[in-house]
């Protein structure tokens, strides 16, 4: 059997992941609607005000993702910056375009050491390109282009926009998810536990106790809808990993062709892989909001290099582990990318 081409395969990939996340997005919506309409049945309040909660809810998913760019910009504490600010840069950016036919995007720049690298927006024209100092600095000018040709390929490719709104049900639930993580008890400090606060002020113990009691019908609620948030997150997470690591190896290819030099691409991988290694762990903590985006997870790497591996030839302890990785892993392996490359190298001297 014929091997599916790539940008075919992405393009379904694509296809599939709306398709099940649009599914998820409106049975997560119809549940918190039939919750909304209970609890205005309940207090005889107008069936309107369920439709006015509901669209309260669309409106703040909106409004988050419309500014989604300065909001990874400012995770990344990322800032754009002129064109001759990183004449090197700029210019690589101005050939990858060109290459790829797509907008020249805005260039943003943090100080931050850890290897960063992504592309943000809805649309070519308002795609914002983020690069942190620690992949500027450690990167050789081929690698550089070659790291930015792989960025754009998002653009090219348009699944940087279909990220972007495969995203929506996990938006909705982690948004109503943080609602949701109330401890039971309420008191002063929401960091000191119950038992501390207790040996601490056992007066005040009993009477925040009472009025943890007295809110329970609204703590109810609250894990309620965490636990239809935390259904939606398990089921909706694997879907946009798989779409996340077919399109990772989708810019791979499209970037090496573009460029004609899978391996300045396959050496700047390798280079960023070893300064996430060494890029100190509250760093990597710093960037891990934006870790899913950048061209390489940020976080240790695995010592033993197994990702790829199948699933029923390991240990019960590694199997864990790797069904872990296949259904939340991001990225593929940098293992897996290299061999891609290496196969395309070796397309090309044929």
């Amino acid at each position: 059997m014929s091997e599916v081409p790539p940008r075919l395969s992405l393009g379904l990939r694509m296809i599939a992941t709306t398709l099940v996340l649009a599914a998820l997005t409106v049975a997560f919506l119809a549940v918190i609607w039939r919750i909304v309409s209970a609890i205005v049945s309940l207090f005889a309040l107008p069936s309107i005000v369920a439709g006015v909660v509901a669209l309260g809810l669309l409106a703040v998913f909106v409004a988050v993702q419309l500014g989604q760019i300065s909001t990874v910009a400012v995770h990344a504490d990322a800032r754009p910056v002129p064109s001759d600010a990183y004449p090197t840069l700029d210019a690589a950016v101005t050939r990858a375009a060109a290459q790829l036919d797509v907008p020249a995007p805005t260039i943003a720049v943090s100080d931050r050491s850890a290897p960063e690298a992504l592309v943000v927006g809805f649309r070519p024209e308002n795609v914002h390109l983020v690069l942190s100092r620690g992949t500027i600095d450690a990167l050789e000018d081929a690698e550089l282009e070659a790291v930015v040709a792989h960025e754009l390929a998002h653009v090219a490719n348009r699944d940087a926009m279909v990220m972007t709104a495969a995203a929506t049900p996990i938006v909705l639930a982690r948004t109503l998810k943080s609602k949701a993580g109330r401890l039971a008890f309420a008191r002063p400090d929401e960091t000191e536990s119950p038992a501390a606060f207790l040996r601490r002020s056992p007066g005040k113990f009993v009477g925040y106790t009472l009025m943890g009691i007295a809110a329970a019908p609204q703590r109810l609620l609250w894990f309620l809808f965490g636990g239809i948030s935390v259904v939606t997150l398990a089921l909706a997470t694997p879907a946009v990993a798989v779409f996340s690591r077919g399109r990772e190896l989708a810019a791979d290819r499209t970037a090496a062709t573009a460029t004609g030099s899978p391996a300045a691409l396959a050496s700047a991988l390798r280079t960023l892989e070893d300064g996430i290694a060494e890029t100190p762990a509250e760093d990597l903590r710093a960037a891990s909001s934006i870790s899913s985006l950048s061209i390489l997870p940020l976080d240790r790497p695995e010592a033993d290099a197994t990702a790829a591996a199948t699933v029923g030839s390991a240990p019960r302890g590694d199997r864990a582990g790797r069904l872990q990785r296949w259904l939340f892993a991001t990225h593929p392996s940098t293992e897996r990318r290299l061999e891609v490359l290496a196969d395309l190298e070796a397309t090309e001297a044929a």
